[in-house]
């Protein structure tokens, strides 16, 4: 067998090892050369049907004369927007063939123009993309033959990240004066090296007034009374628009009861919670009295696949003390032990 010699790259980072990479990928990726010394990708061996995605996640040959299995859409698609992540929820994966989620985004909504941003085998994925943030999202389900089904709709889902607050609130305590503009309680302008928050309530006057040099004075402006203040002094408490849209910002709130409709939170630390449903992405418990669990994929102690065990949603259990050698398996066929050497030693069930 010959065997092809790619293009040596060299220990430095000059000029020519940049080449050579070039030159190396360009081969791999079949644009340049011959098409035999081309690199072919888990996709590449998905879509020839040599090779399929398992539920866990792996890749398995596909058993010669194996037809593709096919999936449907995924379906009641929701993007709910938190501080710095979105997390984007879906149905439909409970049915046969299916191995994972595709997740897609774009800014707008054009499914053409959408790609790619990751996967799971569950019905959640989590996309920290900052505060502030508005993007559509697609999802599709692919099979364990690592066919892809079709998109859920070919219209977006949107979804959109809380402001952040220091933006909030700098742009609520730096907005230009206005003439003629109605004032109320609590909100601020510029002044010009200083802040001026409003002491009275009013109407602008028809020209900017003449601004104190000092913080903590005060200067009469149409029906208007304004109090000058230092740039980083504190804001307690301010309310305005930006963007258009009504803001209040807020430093610290003491609340003794709240009924809010929708929270976007960062972080809490709470002393007790009840909940009567809810989605995490991702948790920490450290007791738990649970009196219903419906697994969406496997439960795995934290070492695994080092130690510990696996239990799929599909009934598959598996125990081990090492990443490999003695092991004890179970699923549809029947229970396997394995010794250190990782010798078939016991079998019961279904034999060969």
């Amino acid at each position: 067998m010959t065997r092809r010699r790619f293009p040596a790259i060299p220990g430095d980072l000059g000029r020519n090892t940049i080449a050579r990479m070039k030159e190396l990928l360009e081969i791999w990726s079949g644009d340049r050369g011959d098409q035999l010394d081309s690199v072919a990708t888990l996709r590449d061996l998905v879509e020839a049907n040599i090779a399929r995605i398992s539920r866990g996640g792996r890749m398995e040959a596909v058993a010669a004369g194996q037809d593709p299995v096919r999936v449907g859409p995924l379906s009641n698609l929701q993007v709910n927007g938190a501080f710095q992540n979105m997390i984007i929820e879906w149905s439909g994966i409970t049915q046969p063939g299916y191995a994972y989620a595709e997740v897609w985004r774009s800014e707008a909504d054009n499914l053409g123009g959408a790609v790619m941003i990751g996967a799971s085998r569950g019905f959640v994925f989590t996309d920290p993309v900052g505060p502030g943030s508005s993007y559509y999202y697609w999802v599709r389900a692919v099979s364990t033959t690592g066919h892809p089904g079709p998109y859920n709709a070919s219209a977006g889902t949107f979804g959109q990240t809380a402001r952040d607050a220091d933006y909030v609130k700098d742009r609520l305590t730096s907005k230009d004066w206005a003439p003629s503009t109605a004032y109320q309680s609590f909100q601020y302008v510029r002044a010009g090296d200083l802040r001026a928050r409003v002491l009275q309530p009013g109407t602008s006057g028809s020209s900017e007034p003449s601004w104190p040099t000092s913080p903590g004075e005060t200067v009469t402006d149409g029906s208007v009374v304004w109090e000058t203040l230092a740039v980083n002094d504190s804001v307690p408490f301010t309310v305005g628009t930006v963007d258009g849209e009504p803001l209040v910002a807020m430093e610290t709130a003491y609340i003794q009861d709240a009924a809010i409709t929708t929270a976007k939170i960062q972080d809490a630390f709470l002393d007790n919670l009840t909940a009567a449903k809810g989605t995490l992405a991702q948790a920490r418990i450290q007791k738990g009295d649970i009196f219903n669990l419906a697994i969406s994929n496997e439960i795995k102690s934290g070492d695994w696949p080092n130690a510990g065990f696996r239990l799929t949603k599909a009934g598959n259990f598996e125990l081990r003390t090492a990443a490999s050698g003695g092991r004890v398996e179970q699923d549809a066929d029947g229970v396997r032990v394995f010794d250190g050497s990782g010798m078939l030693r016991v079998q019961l069930g279904k034999l060969p």
